[in-house]
């Protein structure tokens, strides 16, 4: 029974992951498409067919991705697909140095949704593994033809990636302590509940008109019996009798069994 709940339980947290991310990857579908048809328009009215070459990778990728979370049910898979193929368009950005290197400051989204969207431990593998390919394109150690970032832009920028990264990947962290921490109180909360119901359920109260005899003082139950007093609440309450005597009974009836016993 306690695997059951706790199966439950984990279920019931998945699903509420599920939707937390599914809300948001769709907010920021809508958001990156509309900024990608921005810039594939003003690229094509200044001619740079490079530029817009990423940039309409980037919006046919998300286009594909907002329709695969509608009708695909795992998400992670589109989450790391879709991740990683918009990550390599923004590497081929790096490398062409779109808008004169401004391209840098869109790398920031990769700690940021990586770690959110996949988890704090595969969202910093896949972090750190595009940090690795990011500086081989910025520090170019190879002299490769592409686009030449200065060294001390270079550093600054990619101190300021892994401060974010690392931000980024403690908060995840922290955030999914509490989480779990607020789950398990949840569940004790619930557990409490139960039980108070439960309890609630088996306290049996007698209320209403109770039809009982004039003469013996018996009650005529649901089914029609006739039955004593103490055996009808017994049965139809949690209440026990333990017999005594009363001051009136005991002066009357001690008294006529003594006089009975002297005669």
């Amino acid at each position: 029974m306690k695997l059951k709940k706790l199966l439950s339980r984990r279920v019931d947290t998945q699903i509420m992951e599920r939707k937390r991310k599914y809300k948001l990857a769709i907010k920021i579908s809508i958001v990156t498409i509309i900024a990608m048809i921005f810039f594939i328009v003003k690229d094509f009215i200044e001619g740079d067919s490079f530029e817009m070459l990423y940039e309409l990778g980037v919006c046919i990728i998300v286009g594909v991705c907002f329709f695969l979370l509608k009708r695909h049910k795992n998400d992670l898979i589109v989450y790391r697909t879709a991740l990683l193929l918009i990550s390599l368009c923004f590497m081929y950005a790096v490398c062409i140095g779109s808008g004169e290197g401004a391209v840098l400051y869109w790398i920031f989204f990769i700690p940021l949704t990586f770690i959110y969207f996949l988890g704090e431990k595969e969202g910093a593998f896949w972090t750190g593994l595009l940090g690795i390919l990011l500086a081989f394109f910025l520090f170019n150690p190879f002299k490769l033809s592409i686009y030449p970032y200065e060294m001390r832009e270079s550093i600054v920028f990619f101190s300021s990636l892994v401060f974010v990264s690392a931000v980024t990947y403690l908060i995840e962290q922290n955030r999914s302590v509490y989480a779990a921490k607020l789950e398990a109180s949840n569940a004790v909360h619930r557990e409490e509940k139960q039980k108070s119901e439960k309890a609630l359920h088996e306290i049996k109260v007698l209320q209403g008109l109770l039809p009982i005899c004039s003469y013996c003082k018996k009650i005529r139950g649901d089914e029609g019996y006739w039955q004593d007093v103490a055996v009808y609440i017994q049965n139809n309450s949690n209440a026990e009798f333990t017999h005594s005597i009363c001051p009136v009974c005991e002066e009357k009836f001690v008294k006529e069994m003594g006089d009975a016993e002297k005669s």
